[in-house]
């Protein structure tokens, strides 16, 4: 414990990673209930739905972005691939062992997905940002190598193939892929610790990721409007809310310069709420929680057309924000401290193994050539 107490954080960065979670929180809450739109016929409700429902991408971006700004400085770490991977495989299994103690139906294909979520990509953030953090030294070398300007050439180049072509001209070059797409956000994020200084006001940083954030929300009750000529356009009313938007990528991008650029002195309590954040993805998303959470219990679907139904959607983020807070912060300082003694354990037995030696002496052999005449 005094290790971590020692660490310094950022509790403007720390505060922006709660406010990404409770978007991201925000919008699965709408997104699970599958609703449909046309059948809102209180306008309070429908315009509720259309602003959580561009929140899912906003948070997963500010998300990223944060993780590319402060691990562009660290280096890879076995013992924290490890540690993802065994809190990530302890949660998905301890949701399988309660679902089926509950009587919920549960399958060997769940079984297997559960005990390899990271694998199976049940947990899809957590899948690609486990891949992206074991090249991290590689991608780190690559980009603090590069010139300020080759490095902002590069993000303007991936940022039109990737979000500002398939965004205003539906010209896909390279088909959606989450992978490349946390790269690119985490490269973002890196560019922005390495050679961004910030001397602007904060209010022009938010009122811009506001206002990029209202025009992919706008959209949506344009396309809905416009569903009256042609159905395609309701088809299409969430269009903006894609992982390629360039609207919240833009959004994502001012909003972190804007909590970036905010004077916050150290907060315990921020930084120990903030600590919880990827407990509470993993708990509120379990693929096998949702229709348990959603439907069976909560019922907020049957309240879509009530005055109460604003009321029961603020309260349910509220509530599975809290709860998934308290319960990972008793995880992390109980199961979670013996994960991470095991974590450091398996990191040093694995550095100082043979097979560790054998692999490098081979991996050099190849690269360098040894032994070749």
């Amino acid at each position: 414990m005094k290790k971590n107490l020692n660490i310094i954080r950022e509790s403007n960065i720390e505060l922006l990673r709660i406010f990404s979670m409770l978007l991201i929180v925000s919008y699965h809450v709408i997104f699970h209930l599958n609703i449909d739109t046309l059948s809102i016929n209180l306008i309070q409700n429908k315009v509720l739905v259309n602003f959580l429902m561009f929140n899912g991408k906003l948070g997963v971006n500010l998300f990223m972005i944060i993780s590319g700004y402060f691990l562009i400085k660290s280096n890879f770490k076995l013992k924290n691939a490890i540690k993802l991977f065994i809190n990530t495989t302890i949660c998905s299994t301890s949701i399988l062992i309660v679902l089926a103690f509950l009587s919920h139906t549960i399958g060997l294909i769940d079984c297997i997905k559960s005990f390899f979520p990271i694998f199976f990509n049940v947990y899809w953030y957590i899948t690609g940002y486990f891949v992206v953090y074991l090249f991290l030294n590689y991608i780190n070398v690559f980009l603090i190598n590069l010139s300020k300007k080759n490095y902002l050439f590069l993000l303007i180049s991936i940022g039109i193939i990737l979000s500002l072509l398939p965004s205003l001209f539906h010209i896909n070059m390279v088909s959606e892929n989450n992978f490349l797409w946390l790269v690119f956000l985490y490269f973002i994020g890196a560019y922005i610790r390495l050679h961004l200084t910030i001397n602007t006001k904060t209010i022009k940083f938010f009122l811009l990721g506001i206002l990029f954030y209202l025009i992919a929300v706008f959209s949506s009750f344009v396309f809905q409007n416009l569903g009256n000529i042609n159905y395609i356009f309701v088809e299409e009313q969430f269009y903006f809310s894609k992982q390629y938007s360039i609207f919240l990528l833009l959004a994502s991008i001012f909003l972190f310069l804007g909590f970036k650029s905010i004077t916050l002195k150290q907060n315990l309590l921020v930084n120990s709420i903030a600590s919880c954040m990827i407990g509470v993805y993993l708990i509120h998303d379990n693929y096998l929680l949702r229709k348990f959470l959603y439907f069976d219990l909560l019922q907020n679907n049957l309240y879509i057309n009530t005055n109460q139904f604003i009321l029961r959607i603020l309260l349910t983020i509220i509530i599975i924000f809290i709860i998934s807070v308290i319960i990972t912060f008793f995880y992390k300082n109980t199961v979670g401290r013996y994960v991470d003694k095991f974590s450091a354990f398996m990191e040093k037995k694995i550095n100082n193994s043979k097979l560790k030696r054998k692999i490098y002496s081979i991996i050099n052999k190849v690269f360098l050539l040894e032994g070749v005449k």
